[in-house]
C-alpha cells in the first residue's frame, strides 16, 4: 500500500514543488597492511539527495551508487524515498525510510527499526543502515515528543559472504531452508522528554530479528536442507538519555530484548529435533565526551552485552541475539576512546581511536585524516590495524580481523 501511495503522490509533488539537491562523489580504495593487496569489496562511490518541497510538505529521495574496482561494476539503489508532511502538531512521513533512535555515537542498542548493511558496518549513523517501507507520525509537546512507526515488510541484515571481509556468518543457507514470516508487520514507539540540560527517551519495538536462527534439525538423511532457519519474534524495551554538565556530555543507552521462536510446533516425528527458542538479553552503551583546549573533542565509550536467560538451557552456548548493535554481539565487553582534532582553520581533521576487547586479548588502533585544501573537496586517509592473540585460535574475532587491517585512501567532492 505504501508503494502505491508513492506512485500517486510523486507526480503531484513534482508539479507544485521547488527542487533542491545535494550529494557527493567519493572514489576510494582499501589496501591491506600485511601485503598491500587491494580488497575486493564494494563501496559507496556517490550519493544524491533530491527534494521537492511544496507548502508544508516535501518529497525526499536519496540514491546511491555502489562500485567495485575489481570488475568495474556499479549498482544503483534508492536508499530512501518518502513523503513528509509538517502539520502544526509535528510531522507525518510515509515511504522507504531510515529511522535513527538513540543518543550514543556509532553503537545504539535501542536503534532497531532498520536492518544493518554489513558491507558498511564500520561506518557510522544511517550510512550503515538499510531503508524499509514504513510510516511514521510524530507529535511535539512543550517539553516532550512521541513518535510511532509501523512497517509492513521485514528487512533482514545484508550479510557478507566474501573472503576479503572477516565478519561472516557460519553458514549461508539456501532460500529453501529459510521459513517465511507469517506476519511481517512491525511497529514501535518512542517518547522523549526534555529537562534542564538533559533528555530522556523510552522506546518499544515489536518485530522479527534481522539475523537467522536454526529451529529445526532433521537427522533422517538424506535431506538437502536438514536444518531449517527462521527469524525469531523480538520485543525490545529501550531507555536512553543524554546529560550536559559543563564541558562534559554523558550518553547512556540500555535495551532489554525478549526473543522467541516464531515457527516452533510439536512433532511426533522423533527424527525431527526442534528448538523452542526463548531468550532474554540486554545491550548497553555508556559514553562520556569532553571538549577541551582548542575545541579538541575526546570521547570514551563502554559497550556491553549480557545474556540473561536462554531456553532450552542446553543451548545456552549457541544462543546469539539477532537484534541490537552488531558490535555488542562481536565484543561482549569493549572499551573505545577517540578524539577529534581540527587544525589550520578546520582544513585538517584528525580522528585517532583505540578499541580494546575487555573479555580477551585483542585491540584495534585507527586514525582518520581529512584534509580540505579547498571548499567542497576532502582528501581522506583512514588507517585501521587489528591485533589478536594466537593462543585463542583462528575462530577468535580479532585474529580474523588481523587480515582486515588496512589503509583506505579516497577523495570526496560534495555539492
Amino acid at each position: 500500500m505504501i508503494r502505491y501511495f508513492l506512485l500517486f503522490i510523486i507526480p503531484i509533488s513534482i508539479t507544485f514543488s521547488q527542487l533542491h539537491f545535494s550529494g557527493f562523489v567519493n572514489p576510494s580504495q582499501m589496501y591491506g597492511l600485511k601485503n598491500g593487496d587491494t580488497f575486493n569489496l564494494p563501496f559507496r562511490f556517490g550519493e544524491l539527495e533530491a527534494g521537492y518541497s511544496f507548502t508544508n510538505s516535501e518529497f525526499k529521495i536519496i540514491g546511491a551508487a555502489e562500485h567495485r574496482w575489481t570488475n568495474m561494476t556499479t549498482d544503483f539503489e534508492i536508499r530512501e524515498a518518502y513523503w513528509i508532511w509538517y502539520p502544526s502538531f509535528g510531522d507525518i512521513s510515509i515511504g522507504k525510510q531510515i529511522h535513527a533512535w538513540g543518543y550514543a555515537d556509532a553503537s545504539n542498542p535501542t536503534d532497531n527499526i532498520n536492518a544493518y548493511d554489513y558491507y558498511y558496518l564500520f561506518l557510522t549513523g544511517i550510512d550503515r543502515k538499510i531503508g524499509s517501507y514504513s510510516a511514521s507520525i510524530r507529535y511535539y509537546g512543550e517539553n516532550w515528543q512521541v513518535q510511532g512507526i509501523i512497517q509492513t515488510e521485514h528487512q533482514p541484515n545484508r550479510l557478507v559472504f566474501e573472503d576479503d571481509f572477516p565478519i561472516q556468518p557460519p553458514i549461508n543457507p539456501p532460500s529453501s531452508a529459510i521459513d517465511d514470516i507469517d506476519d511481517e508487520l512491525e511497529f514501535g514507539f518512542r517518547t522523549q522528554f526534555s529537562f534542564d540540560n538533559s533528555d530522556l527517551s523510552i522506546s518499544y519495538f515489536h518485530g522479527h530479528e534481522r539475523m537467522l536462527s536454526a529451529y529445526t534439525f532433521n537427522n533422517s538423511l538424506p535431506y538437502l536442507t536438514p536444518i531449517q532457519f527462521e527469524y525469531r519474534k523480538s520485543d525490545i524495551l529501550g531507555i536512553d538519555m543524554v546529560n550536559l554538565f559543563g564541558d562534559f556530555i554523558f550518553r547512556n543507552e540500555i535495551a532489554f530484548f525478549t526473543t522467541k521462536s516464531d515457527k516452533y510446533h510439536s512433532s511426533a516425528d522423533i527424527s525431527i529435533l526442534m528448538f523452542n527458542w526463548t531468550g532474554k538479553y540486554i545491550q548497553y552503551v555508556s559514553q562520556v565526551e569532553y571538549t577541551g583546549f582548542s575545541d579538541i573533542l575526546i570521547a570514551a565509550q563502554f559497550l556491553g552485552n549480557h545474556t540473561i536467560e536462554v531456553k532450552p538451557t542446553f543451548m545456552e552456548d549457541f544462543f546469539q541475539g539477532g537484534m541490537g548493535t552488531p558490535f555488542a554481539n562481536i565484543f561482549e565487553n569493549a572499551f573505545l576512546i577517540s578524539a577529534a582534532i581540527d587544525l589550520f582553520n578546520n582544513m585538517l581533521e584528525i580522528k585517532p581511536l583505540i578499541l580494546v576487547n575487555l573479555e580477551d586479548k585483542g585491540y584495534m588502533t585507527g586514525c582518520e585524516l581529512n584534509y580540505s585544501p579547498i571548499d567542497n573537496w576532502i582528501l581522506e586517509t583512514t588507517l585501521n590495524n587489528f591485533v589478536g592473540d594466537d593462543e585463542l585460535g583462528d575462530n577468535y574475532i580479532f585474529n580474523q580481523l588481523e587480515d582486515f587491517s588496512h589503509i583506505k585512501i579516497g577523495i570526496k567532492y560534495s555539492f
